[in-house]
């Protein structure tokens, strides 16, 4: 099929034992095309924990590449600026994927950026107008290892739009200059509509019977509590997180602590 964007994966890794080679792989059958970069970003080391693997993919299919970063924001801004020189002929989508991370359903994804595309040139966005900009990205799900669900606001993004990263991949800088903050936001079971539903079934309940409003909301409580997971939709594109498979040592660096410290130099709430 034909569709007038790029699509690349980019995927950072650093000591990620065998749970990379089924990121990688996630992407690649799904026809994306894939640039991993391997190696720390930060201070933090865990020369313990095994080395990243790509198991038995095809090394001729992906782009591997090995270094060390002074931040996470360093390591993906490298990354989006090698990915905008070697697809720099279409606009450029990306999707951003880390290496305790799978792609589930992304050989749909295209049709998400191709909707964008098209909806985008109808309405004549153009980079150059301020008040009428092509679309940044797209929401995709994250599903924790606990059922939890994200709403992810910086995974599927227009690479050839983004300057660089200022803090991990929270802080961006588009090239018209303007600064965003992206992030995840998480899922609440009170939010999900069939809880909705219920809840106002309950209301209904309580006026009609006169019960009290705590008895009912303990009731609905222990009747949805279980209902943790907000499924996808059928042929949603999702990400699964896998951060509970890495090794020990591995498990020990967590980036979300260099971005909290990035977020406090430069003064920005972190939650």
């Amino acid at each position: 099929m034909s569709f007038d964007f790029h699509l690349a994966a980019l995927i950072s890794t650093y000591h990620e034992g065998t749970l990379a080679a089924a990121a990688i792989r996630s992407c690649l059958d799904a026809g994306i095309e894939v640039v991993c970069f391997e190696g720390p970003a930060g201070e933090g080391r865990c020369d313990h924990a095994p080395a990243t693997e790509t198991g038995a993919v095809d090394p001729a299919r992906f782009i591997w590449h090995h270094g060390e970063w002074a931040t996470d924001a360093h390591k993906r801004t490298e990354m989006i600026t090698y990915a905008k020189e070697r697809w720099h002929t279409k606009p450029l989508w990306v999707l951003w994927l880390d290496g305790d991370e799978i792609l589930i359903n992304g050989h749909l994804i295209r049709d998400v950026c191709q909707s964008i595309m098209w909806t985008d040139k109808a309405a004549g966005a153009n980079i150059t107008d301020p008040d009428n900009p092509p679309t940044g990205g797209a929401p995709l799900r994250l599903i924790e290892p606990d059922g939890s669900t994200s709403l992810l606001k910086g995974r599927l993004v227009r690479g050839d739009l983004i300057r660089s990263y200022i803090v991990s991949n929270l802080v961006l800088e588009m090239i018209t200059g303007i600064s965003l903050r992206l992030g995840n936001v998480q899922t609440k079971v009170e939010d999900m509509p069939h809880v909705q539903a219920a809840l106002h079934l309950g209301q209904l309940i309580q006026e009609a019977t006169g019960t009290k409003k705590t008895e009912l909301e303990e009731k609905l409580q222990q009747l949805f509590g279980f209902l943790y997971l907000d499924p996808p939709l059928p042929g949603e594109p999702v990400i699964v997180h896998r951060s509970h498979l890495r090794h020990p040592e591995r498990q020990k660096l967590r980036m979300h602590e260099q971005e909290a410290d990035q977020l406090d130099i430069l003064g920005l709430p972190t939650a």
